[in-house]
């Protein structure tokens, strides 16, 4: 078969328009010659697009493992795992659909079987953007000739009202915290109090405090993945950094005893194993009933820590710096409810959760 292909009559009566791409044949059939001649002159336009790929018999289940082998070098473990179970009830509809044979109203269906089945209108959102991206590698790799899912629709979601804590709120809880028995109090306090991520409170080791420059050093994460306890830099070089104690930060931490292995992680249970995410957000919630306050999520205590600090006047890269955020662009975005100008973030926050002033309301989910 020349590379400008063929056109033949089968035995059958049927005409064939045939091209050979990669080695392999692409026939389009037609019930007479000119028919088939227009069928070819297709077959050549859409190869000269590069939008023409060989037969294959991959299903779309195939293709989403095969796409997570080749994009796992280049993600972090938990970003993975994620992206693993937010796809996993879409390609469950769909999974055995051959990759060319997927259409857009294949797709717009499966999502739309979704949100009958009462998925979250936020997980739909998501698995329709890793799914894009999966098949616009599959596009990328000669698999499909076109993304069908660019002719769907991208599911719709609102974000939420946050929920908020007044500064008075945001007193009592550190209050009823520092007065707490329970055993994760001191983490809730630490996170409150610094504006880092859950997994960098975790991965927080004795020998990264600085007791006189009432400092932490913030260089590593400790995450759960699948049970397995994992390990992991920073995403950014900003995620480096160096975090100033709040007074109450610094008591707490005064208060907890040490092990003899300064290289030994600060928060653990009894038997030295992170705590369970089940048994912080238990933790949480008794404290946060305790302290007469809306229930917030571990994340939210990230967002009151900037935002109060924001909304006392802390310059925005200062507060950007402090929480690792690769740019103050990310920041403002976050939190432009509470940009404004003023002090430093520690003495800040000090002096709005353990000074009586006047209240203020404050982002807090």
């Amino acid at each position: 078969m020349s590379n400008l292909g063929s056109v033949y009559q089968r035995s059958d009566g049927r005409w064939v328009a045939a091209l050979s791409i990669g080695g392999h044949r692409v026939s389009r059939y037609a019930h007479s010659r000119q028919d088939a001649n227009a069928a070819l002159i297709a077959l050549l336009k859409e190869r000269g697009a590069g939008t023409l790929v060989a037969p294959t018999a991959t299903t779309l289940a195939q293709w989403v493992d095969d796409w997570f082998s080749l994009t796992e070098p280049n993600l972090r473990p938990k970003t993975l795992s994620v992206y693993r179970s937010t796809l996993a009830p879409v390609v469950n509809l769909v999974r055995h659909q051959k990759l060319p044979r997927l259409s857009a109203l294949i797709l717009a269906n499966a999502f739309a079987t979704l949100q009958r089945q009462g998925r979250g209108k936020r997980a739909i959102q998501q698995a329709y953007t890793y799914l894009r991206a999966c098949l616009d590698s599959a596009v990328s790799l000669q698999l499909l000739g076109e993304n069908p899912l660019r002719r769907t629709p991208r599911p719709t979601y609102a974000t939420a009202e946050r929920r908020v804590w007044s500064t008075e709120e945001a007193r009592r809880f550190v209050t009823t915290a520092s007065q707490s028995r329970h055993r994760h109090a001191p983490l809730l306090i630490f996170l409150a109090g610094t504006g880092c991520r859950l997994g960098e409170g975790l991965g927080l080791t004795w020998d990264a405090i600085d007791w006189k420059q009432s400092t932490a050093r913030i260089c590593q994460s400790l995450i759960v993945v699948d049970g397995q306890v994992l390990i992991q830099q920073p995403k950014t070089k900003a995620g480096n950094r160096t975090v100033g104690l709040p007074a109450f930060v610094l008591a707490t931490l005064q208060r907890m005893p040490r092990p003899l292995a300064q290289d030994a992680f600060v928060f653990q249970t009894a038997n030295s194993t992170p705590p369970t995410k089940r048994n912080m957000l238990r933790s949480l919630r008794a404290l946060c009933v305790g302290a007469s306050v809306s229930v917030v999520s571990l994340h939210s205590l990230r967002h009151l820590n900037a935002s109060l600090a924001l909304s006392r006047g802390v310059p925005l890269p200062d507060v950007s710096k402090h929480l690792g955020h690769a740019n103050p662009g990310v920041t403002a975005k976050i939190y432009s409810h509470a940009l404004g100008d003023g002090r430093a973030d520690v003495h800040a926050l000090e002096a709005a959760l353990l000074s009586p002033e006047v209240d203020s309301s404050v982002p807090a989910d």
